[in-house]
């Protein structure tokens, strides 16, 4: 299938698949090693189309910077919108690894507390950045927030993003139940 960017307006590549997950798989861009593209199995329903337009509308160097957040949209030929364009997470060690003492005593030997503190602001400074331009994270855990090499957090991957200002309903996609509160995945 031929893809194009709905904004750019130029055609697009994918390149090796580098994940997979129930909504679809993750690509590389051949001609942008720096981005990635999440490709959806099938075309998004008109809610999630008009989430993703409002939240590629809303991209700016800050959200890009801690952010995978879709800067531009993949569409075919009739307009069906197959998924979005984002940053690439370059960073293998999620989070947990850092925060937990026994995985951190593997994964980060070096780390002491010092680090641990130095990372959690960081991620606080993430959300203010987020919160600041009035977007919210609906679904905050721990499988969304990398660290870099630099033992920093490099940045959060925006697949469950609720975007406030992006939509008249922002609501999450997708959620990891287990950190969601009940109130809020079963109405009364």
């Amino acid at each position: 299938m031929d893809l194009t960017l709905l904004h750019a307006g130029t055609d697009i590549r994918l390149g090796r698949e580098l994940g997979r997950g129930g909504e679809g798989t993750v690509h590389e861009l051949q001609e942008d090693p720096g981005r990635v593209a999440k490709r959806y199995a099938e075309p998004a329903d008109p809610r999630k189309v008009r989430k993703l337009v409002a939240m590629t509308l809303a991209a700016n160097p800050a959200l890009l910077g801690i952010a995978a957040w879709p800067s531009d949209l993949l569409k075919d030929s009739n307009g069906a919108v197959w998924g979005f364009v984002m940053p690439r997470v370059a960073s293998k060690q999620d989070i947990h690894e850092l925060y937990s003492p026994k995985s951190r005593s593997e994964a980060f030997p070096q780390a002491d507390f010092r680090l641990v503190v130095h990372v959690a602001a960081n991620v606080a400074k993430a959300f203010a950045v987020l919160h600041a331009q009035g977007h919210v994270v609906g679904d905050v855990n721990h499988g969304f927030q990398y660290i870099s090499e630099a033992l920093d957090l490099e940045r959060f991957t925006m697949f469950t993003f609720s975007a406030s200002r992006c939509s008249s309903n922002p609501a999450a996609n997708a959620a990891v139940t287990s950190f969601v509160l009940r109130r809020a995945i079963s109405p009364r």
